[in-house]
């Protein structure tokens, strides 16, 4: 079983003034409301990973603004580090 994950945003596309490569830790993704936006669970033999389907789109702080906006999906994938 892993002792320590660590779930990304890997950005594919510039989205929110990120470039592409550049990694926003998921514990900084924000939403309105006390839900999380994403949910995961790891055993050993897997890491579970997904969308909350009770958060509509996860807002990360735009990188040159720090104002709070949607991500586009699209543009955006999830890495996991995991040790």
């Amino acid at each position: 079983m892993p002792v320590f994950v660590r779930p990304v945003l890997l950005c594919l596309n510039i989205d929110q003034n990120f470039t592409v490569g550049s990694e926003v830790d998921i514990g900084t993704s924000i939403v309105d409301g006390a839900d999380p936006a994403f949910l995961f669970a790891a055993d050993a033999g897997a890491i579970g990973m997904q969308l909350n389907p009770a958060v509509p789109t996860p807002l990360v702080l735009n990188a040159s603004t720090g104002i709070p906006g949607a991500i586009d999906p699209a543009k955006w994938a999830i890495k996991v580090y995991f040790q």
